[in-house]
């Protein structure tokens, strides 16, 4: 009923069946303290683009890196520089060079 309501409400922001069941567990415990449960969205944002950003960044100095190479350089793990690369920067691995998937008319000539 409350998956229900939450789902009514937040939509497809809506927290996860599992979610707030770990939630009532913790509520009938009395373990939580809301304030310090917050989460700031904006700053986990800000935290993905700063990792894009330093992925591109690397790969406009040298297109040759391996994703583990590339991983231990900028510091973050080899699954996220994966996605990082194919899902945010659409990025394939062709002849040893990451390329855009989709090139330019400018980079096909």
């Amino acid at each position: 009923m409350i998956n229900r309501t939450f789902t009514k409400l937040f939509g497809t922001s809506a927290p996860a069946k599992s979610t707030m069941k770990s939630w009532y567990i913790s509520f009938r415990k009395g373990d939580v303290i809301i304030e310090e449960c917050r989460r700031d969205d904006r700053s986990d944002h800000e935290e993905k683009t700063k990792k894009i950003e330093s992925v591109r960044n690397a790969l406009v100095d040298w297109r040759h890196w391996s994703v583990r190479s590339l991983s231990t350089h900028v510091g973050i793990p080899s699954t996220s520089v994966y996605r990082i690369l194919t899902d945010d920067l659409r990025m394939v691995k062709k002849l040893g060079k990451w390329m855009p998937h989709k090139l330019t008319p400018d980079q096909q000539e």
